[in-house]
């Protein structure tokens, strides 16, 4: 799964939804989502309803605004999806994020982008270890390494709005990367997750 780690006061929780009928029925969903401060305090929502034919998937770019006031530090970004009338059957799925500061925004983003590329150098060590042919990801990879490294080096010189665009584009590049790796040998069915969207 995959969002947004880092967000500064003012900023966007954005992600991708997907979602995939493997039931037998087709019936009308309720999908609420939310953000939570630590002491439990919800800072901003979101729901709607929506419908998938059975046997078929459907993604649901979703974002949630981070209100200036937000308290520094740790918040929970949760989804809850359930048939209408049915809410003991209901799925929650949540993912935690940092709000942090605007002047340590920037380092903490190019942190985040060290740490998934060191993540999917593990991952691709695992799978060369188990005899998959890796040689395509890790050419990949250091393509990917390559657009860090320059995105560090140049973004003094972007607007916050640049930035935040080029810096969605590498973890959305990374997040792809890093579910091919994984896809080498995995054949696990997704049926719901959170992952980032630009």
């Amino acid at each position: 799964a995959d969002w947004r780690r880092i967000v500064r006061p003012g900023g966007d929780q954005n992600f991708l939804l997907f979602l995939w009928n493997r039931g037998e029925t087709y019936n009308d969903l309720l999908l609420r989502y939310w953000i939570e401060d630590e002491a439990g305090n919800i800072i901003s929502s979101e729901s709607f309803s929506l419908a998938i034919p059975v046997g078929e998937k459907q993604y649901a770019p979703l974002l949630l605004h981070v209100p200036p006031s937000a308290n520094l530090g740790r918040h929970f970004l949760k989804v809850e999806i359930s048939s209408f009338g049915d809410l003991a059957q209901a799925q929650v799925e949540f993912k935690i994020f940092e709000v942090v500061s605007p002047e340590e925004y920037r380092e903490r983003v190019l942190q985040e982008l060290e740490e998934r590329l060191k993540e999917i150098a593990e991952e691709i060590a695992i799978k060369k270890n188990q005899g998959f042919e890796t040689r395509e990801v890790e050419q990949k990879l250091s393509d990917l390494r390559d657009k860090v490294h320059n995105f560090r080096v140049t973004h003094p010189k972007l607007s916050d709005e640049e930035f935040d665009r080029k810096a969605d584009e590498l973890r959305f590049e990374s997040f792809k990367l890093l579910l091919e790796v994984r896809l080498l040998t995995s054949r696990s069915i997704i049926f719901f997750f959170i992952g980032y969207i630009i």
